[in-house]
């Protein structure tokens, strides 16, 4: 195949000799060979196994907290790092009413009349 056409009409038999060899090796076998040859590769992996990868942990590219709903999360990392550091996370979304009493404080609200709306249900 010197040249372009005749790898455009040979690459899908290409492609299937190609498959049916990687078919008898494992992944780690494969990965092996790709980097020996210096070709940029790396294995596809389960989602349960994605936050215990080597490469995730180092970067710290996966964050785990504990949500009060869910129990602990583990979610990706904002991507952007300033000056080497990542961007602080925030919080949880808060849960209905979570800071309702503190909101009406700031506007000005007596507790007593928050407490009533409260014992009415007209606030969480």
């Amino acid at each position: 195949m010197a040249d372009t056409a005749e790898r455009m009409r040979g690459g899908a038999e290409v492609r299937r000799r190609v498959r049916a060899r990687i078919a008898t090796l494992t992944t780690a076998e494969v990965v092996e060979r790709l980097r020996s040859a210096d070709v940029p590769v790396a294995p596809v992996l389960a989602l349960d196994e994605v936050a215990h990868h080597e490469q995730v942990v180092a970067n710290g590219t996966v964050l785990a907290f504990e949500h009060k709903v869910l129990g602990l999360v583990h979610q990706p990392r904002p991507a952007p790092l300033f000056d080497g550091e990542p961007v602080p996370t925030s919080r949880s979304a808060p849960r209905l009413g979570e800071h309702g009493t503190e909101v009406l404080l700031e506007h000005g609200w007596e507790r007593a009349e928050i407490d009533d709306l409260r014992a009415q249900g007209v606030i969480a």
